[in-house]
């Protein structure tokens, strides 16, 4: 029991077996999302000359895409 419990609780090194996560819709909207607010980032740090950080980044970079959509 404690074995089977034990890989149950361990992810699996195979990659074939998680592969439908990887291709589910959310798991994809969150790596495409991810990657437009470390973009973003690379911007906003670029204009202001330092690293805004993960937080603000994404915070700014929401705001301004709700700011957008509502327009």
């Amino acid at each position: 029991m404690k074995l089977r419990l034990y890989r149950v609780l361990t992810p699996s090194t195979s990659s074939s077996d998680n592969a439908w996560i990887e291709n589910t819709l959310l798991v994809r909207r969150c790596k495409q999302l991810k990657s437009e607010v470390e973009v973003h980032k690379w911007y906003e740090s670029e204009k202001v000359g330092h690293d805004i950080g993960w937080d603000r980044a994404s915070i700014n970079y929401t705001v301004r895409q709700v700011l957008q959509h509502d327009g």
